[in-house]
């Protein structure tokens, strides 16, 4: 299984996030400041990521 990096995730996603955290209802600086903390679990669990299914659910369920 092929490990994921941090940066290139954050750079591909962090738009996808930010867009999620909106449609739960977050203002844009709540969006911003949850967006912080999405990604630095993210950072941790990244390395049990499996990636049969798409990143952007897993990333979604982080977010919510």
């Amino acid at each position: 299984m092929k490990r994921l990096a941090f940066r290139p995730v954050y750079r591909e996603h962090h738009r996808f996030v930010w867009r999620c955290l909106r449609r739960l209802g977050l203002s844009p600086d709540d969006a911003d400041d949850a967006m912080q903390d999405v990604f630095v679990v993210v950072y941790r669990r990244l390395p049990t990521y499996e990636s049969r299914a798409p990143i952007e659910g897993w990333l979604f369920q982080i977010a919510r």
